[in-house]
């Protein structure tokens, strides 16, 4: 490789190494969607593994508070699988061993805990809903809903 192919891939290295350690400290990492499947399993591993010392709303712990998305030492996901594995040195958080897709449930239930009820729904916002049904998902031109909509085709 030639003097300048090897500037070059230094320069792509650092590029790289700069735009990746940035990426991690915004927190990042977070799926850009998390999976009902996964968060169901995560709201069962939760209550039967965590609920004893966070609680059932993750709001015992003074400065923490799931729900509200309030963690002390925590901003990425990476960040909640390293804390669920390795626990918290000098606090009652002790580590846990749990496999890929448990820690993939917790942390998708710890993600969305302030929107998922416990019959494993998850909360909508009512407002939100009826703009889409009556606008642009044009719902109302086949469904009806309280009155709203055609009353000869089945909701």
């Amino acid at each position: 490789m030639s003097l300048c192919g090897l500037y070059q891939c230094a320069v792509i290295c650092a590029m790289l190494a700069v735009c990746g350690s940035a990426t991690y400290v915004q927190g990042q990492d977070r799926a850009p969607q998390y999976f009902q499947s996964d968060i169901r399993y995560g709201a069962q591993i939760f209550a039967s593994q965590c609920t004893s010392c966070h609680g059932e709303n993750g709001d015992v712990i003074p400065g923490v508070n799931f729900r509200a998305g309030q963690f002390k030492r925590v901003i990425s996901d990476n960040d909640l699988r390293l804390t669920i594995t390795n626990g918290v040195p000098g606090t009652a958080m002790q580590p846990f061993t749990f496999g890929a897709s448990e820690l993939t449930g917790i942390v998708s239930y710890l993600r969305n805990m302030s929107s998922f009820k416990a019959n494993g729904q998850m909360v909508g916002d009512p407002a939100r809903g009826r703009a889409l049904f009556e606008g642009a998902g044009n719902c109302a031109t086949c469904h009806a809903v309280n009155g709203k909509g055609p009353a000869s085709l089945p909701t």
